[in-house]
């Protein structure tokens, strides 16, 4: 009896550790040949092996990681994956990813030969499963392929059945067409994808990779179309955000982008900068939205929490490179030197008007909608005249252009508040200001004041500055402001 209870016990560790799935990574491969148009043949080689090996080895034995998956780990952790991976980045993107191995690989194509050369490493102890190397004709790209996976699987003693896609010669162009179908759908164009994909299916109708690719497509669209009913129930729901977050409390579980962004500032408030990090972050990704405030606030959480290299490089990551976060990087880190900026700005290629308001962000003149309102002689109460020119000025070039410039800001009347940045002047209250500026100014060339200097708070106002408008110029300019907001 006791040899059988102790067989038992055996027997059951035995299939406890067998009903173990082992987890396994591939990587996209790397284009080794400096041919650009070879470059989506590394993510169709992963994506391959992947639909082989799930189709050909037991799911109970063996689970993989989708790319899509590998691809947000990686880039959440800004992790450059190559096949250059040696055994301690090999033990490092194992732990991000959860994996017992890891596959990399890289190809390499000249004239009509293809090579490929492939590394299993388990991602524990850093040793090498197995190290193989492929080399045919191009045509032979589905044979070659195969015995990549079949490798994968003998090296870690998983059965790989006979494939369920036959193994024939295929035209290069298949291959290279689908490879650009995933890099197209890896950067979120979906109708590109879709393009190439029906493109394939016309000239190609017996290539069955195409199954797994179109149902992820599929899965995405849905995905796109859930994301723009969010952000538009955002835009209508978050129009007023400073006053949302002004009685708001720390959003427990968030899972909108309404809770992300509202967060972000929140935490951003009270200091807690880390947490502030990862809600920009969660925001930005989900909505992509491409705002220059968000942006330009977010690169202050990670300049605090990085210093300003690092926090450039992972916004820019965040971003996808975007040339709206290029603009806020320039704004908020090279400002002042005028020269240097101006020249980095003509390097975007982006809306002149936005470009152009940058600039006047970063001009001398930056504050000059700053409205000092003082007490002047003889108990009359009005504004530095000045100011009021130079605001109106301002308005000159922006106001008919408005709207175009608020689509680039998140914030309602964005434009507005980073035009009075560092001023006691917020949201709607900056027009009001200038409205009561405009209707003094107007006082001013009504009254004409017999052409003489006024003195307000030690300050004298040249009567030519403000004679120079009419009335009529004026009621204009106070009309135009009332319909901007």
């Amino acid at each position: 009896m006791k040899y059988i209870i102790s067989f038992l016990y055996i027997f059951q560790s035995l299939n406890s550790t067998f009903a173990q799935n082992i987890k396994v990574a591939i990587l996209d491969f790397e284009n080794t040949s400096g041919i650009a148009k070879y470059d989506g043949l590394g993510k169709a080689m992963s994506s391959m092996l992947i639909t082989d090996i799930e189709a050909n080895v037991s799911p109970k034995r063996l689970q993989l990681v989708e790319r899509s998956q590998i691809q947000k780990i990686l880039k959440e952790q800004n992790f450059q994956a190559t096949s250059a991976v040696d055994k301690t980045t090999s033990v490092k993107a194992g732990k991000l990813l959860g994996v017992k191995y890891l596959l990399v690989g890289d190809i390499y194509i000249l004239n009509d030969v293809l090579v490929i050369n492939a590394r299993l490493t388990d991602t524990e102890t850093a040793d090498i499963k197995f190290s193989k190397k492929q080399e045919g004709k191009l045509v032979g790209w589905l044979n070659l392929k195969t015995n990549i996976a079949k490798e994968l699987a003998n090296s870690i003693a998983m059965p790989f059945t006979e494939p369920n896609i036959p193994d024939k010669e295929i035209n290069m162009a298949t291959i290279t067409s689908f490879g650009n179908a995933i890099t197209a759908k890896d950067e979120g164009k979906i109708d590109k994808a879709e393009e190439l994909v029906n493109t394939i299916k016309e000239f190609s109708p017996d290539f069955k990779y195409l199954d797994d690719l179109k149902s992820q497509l599929d899965e995405l669209k849905k995905q796109v179309e859930k994301n723009t009913a969010d952000i538009k129930n955002l835009n209508e729901g978050v129009s007023d955000l400073q006053n949302i977050i002004r009685g708001a409390s720390i959003i427990l579980n968030p899972t909108t982008p309404k809770d992300f962004i509202i967060n972000a500032y929140l935490y951003k408030n009270a200091g807690d900068l880390l947490k502030s990090e990862v809600m920009f972050k969660k925001f930005i990704e989900i909505t992509k939205l491409e705002k220059f405030d968000i942006y330009c606030d977010y690169l202050d959480v990670l300049e605090s929490n990085y210093g300003k290299n690092e926090a450039k490089e992972i916004i820019t990551s965040v971003s996808n490179n975007s040339n709206i976060c290029k603009l806020a990087v320039t704004f908020k880190q090279n400002k002042l030197n005028i020269d240097k900026f101006d020249s980095l700005l003509l390097t975007v290629k982006f809306d002149s008007t936005l470009i152009s308001f940058i600039q006047f962000l970063n001009s001398y003149n930056k504050y000059v909608v700053i409205a000092n309102k003082f007490s002047g002689k003889n108990g009359f109460s009005g504004y530095v005249i000045n100011y009021v020119i130079k605001l109106i000025n301002w308005r000159s070039q922006f106001g008919d252009k408005y709207e175009n410039l608020q689509k680039y800001f998140y914030l309602k009347n964005g434009p507005l508040i980073y035009a009075c940045k560092k001023t006691d002047l917020y949201g709607t209250n900056v027009s009001i200001y200038y409205i009561t500026m405009l209707r003094t100014l107007k006082l001013y060339v009504e009254v004409n004041w017999n052409n003489q200097p006024i003195l307000f708070s030690n300050e004298k106002v040249n009567p030519k500055e403000y004679n120079k408008f009419s009335v009529k110029e004026i009621d204009d300019l106070i009309y135009k402001e009332s319909n901007i907001q």
